[in-house]
């Protein structure tokens, strides 16, 4: 019996796509990496999607690897929360190929 896990499934599929028929889409995965720049967080999950930060947040969200996050789609927006509760905006970066 070939059972996908739910990960799997979404390896394949951006947020947006995820729940076509269900008004905002989220997404819960775990953090496997992030970059950091001086104005800059980059966070690579366990099921394959890179998602960027897009604007500052108040506080530090004291994200790292092995974390739970979940994002949502909120107007037109994702937003990603920790396990602390802050939440900052987020963009899906297309997946860098591997070399």
């Amino acid at each position: 019996m070939d059972r996908a896990s739910p990960v799997d499934k979404q390896k394949q599929k951006p947020i947006a796509q995820e729940n076509p028929d269900k008004e905002p889409g989220h997404l819960l995965a775990r953090v496997v990496s992030i970059e950091h720049s001086p104005n800059e967080m980059v966070l690579h999950l366990d099921n394959g999607q890179v998602w960027q930060q897009m604007q500052g947040v108040s506080g530090d969200m004291g994200l790292r690897a092995g974390d739970a996050v979940k994002i949502n789609k909120q107007l037109g927006s994702y937003w990603l929360s920790g396990p602390h509760g802050l939440t900052m905006k987020v963009r899906q970066k297309a997946n860098q190929p591997e070399h």
